[in-house]
């Protein structure tokens, strides 16, 4: 799947409300996706990271993976559930 200019934009946003640090976001992607953010996405504020995460994610073909894990991490995200829906993304990992 590919995202547009804005979902690119909403899932941005959506990950830095649920993940509001650097070191939230690493644990997330270490627990739950066996990955490192630092092999992913090094140096920079944390929103150029995000965005970095979100264009690797779809470049290697685990975008889904990422919206799933981000919403397993913090379900009561209320901006991850809305994009998770409106976007199809809500399935879940292994």
């Amino acid at each position: 799947m590919r995202l547009t200019g804005r979902q690119y934009e909403q899932f941005v946003n959506a990950l830095l409300g649920a993940f509001p640090s650097q070191a939230r976001l690493a644990q997330m992607i270490r627990f739950r996706l066996d990955r490192s953010l630092d092999a992913i996405a090094l140096g920079g504020s944390l929103q150029e990271i995000v965005f970095r995460l979100i264009e690797t994610a779809e470049a290697e073909g685990w975008l889904a993976q990422l919206v799933a894990a981000a919403r397993e991490s913090n379900p009561g995200n209320s901006s991850l559930l809305v994009f998770a829906q409106q976007f199809g993304l809500g399935i879940r990992i292994k």
